[in-house]
């Protein structure tokens, strides 16, 4: 995906011909849960939404790292929706259910 005025475009097409470019947005959340299962894109959706909750202020992110150092979590962050790929999917999945219980009091007290 490229600008339309981007000087990029040409010199792909010099490498590699075969390459087919596009100035279009696609949500990234929507290509991530294109072929889920329903439960899966369901709790997918469910990421999403607590995610956005957190990290959409500086005082959440702050809050959620400090809860989780209190609780001696494993991990203190959430992965942004923008950055997951297809492939990790599941592992993003995995690192939410390790922060289940932490993720539960962060709701209650905010």
């Amino acid at each position: 995906m490229t600008c339309r005025s981007s000087a990029l475009e040409p010199l792909i097409k010099i490498v590699a011909s075969h390459i087919v470019s596009t100035d279009c947005m696609i949500h990234r959340q929507t290509l991530a849960a294109k072929g889920m299962n329903e439960d899966f894109a369901h709790a997918f959706s469910a990421y999403i939404k607590i995610v956005d909750f957190i990290e959409v202020r500086t005082l959440n992110q702050r809050l959620f790292e400090n809860m989780c150092l209190e609780m001696e979590a494993e991990q203190k962050y959430l992965l942004p929706h923008t950055e997951v790929r297809c492939l990790s999917r599941g592992r993003v999945m995995q690192g939410v259910y390790e922060l289940r219980e932490e993720l539960y009091f962060f709701s209650k007290s905010a």
